[in-house]
């Protein structure tokens, strides 16, 4: 078994086949773990807003979807924002301000956060980017334990 590391930063085992470097395994092993209320139940939140990047409020219809403080989702932007001030409305609960960073490309995928006031938005590529700097500045030793 190898250790590995998804990109909420919790430690796991895993088959072997060594430490999981790609952007893409990461991805691919994380997407759709956040959680979120659908009808009453916990889902898998995977949503995809479609909305033009120079609109403000961003938009997503989701039936069924009851916003609470602490949900997590992730969400494809198809297209990149250049709106001033975004907000995100998700299956009309309100337009809420969209926090942080949206990335900087179209098809940009957000690990996003709702704190009660404000949804707050992290690009995927910024946390693997990080996972990837921190193993590096960790060094090989560090990876071989990951390894082991």
């Amino acid at each position: 078994m190898s250790k590995k590391i998804n990109i909420y930063g919790e430690l796991f085992n895993d088959t072997p086949g060594g430490f999981v470097a790609s952007s893409d395994q990461i991805i691919d092993r994380t997407l759709g773990k956040s959680q979120g209320t659908i009808n009453n139940s916990p889902k898998t939140m995977f949503l995809v807003c479609d909305t033009q990047g120079n609109m403000a409020e961003k938009t997503i219809e989701l039936p069924g979807f009851i916003l609470g403080t602490n949900i997590r989702l992730t969400i494809k932007l198809t297209h990149h924002n250049t709106s001033q001030n975004p907000t995100l409305n998700i299956n009309n609960t309100g337009a809420k301000i969209m926090a942080g960073s949206l990335g900087e490309q179209d098809n940009e995928i957000l690990d996003v956060c709702y704190d009660g006031e404000k949804y707050i938005c992290t690009p995927y590529t910024t946390i693997l980017n990080t996972i990837e700097n921190i193993i590096n500045f960790l060094g090989q030793d560090f990876q071989d334990w990951l390894n082991s």
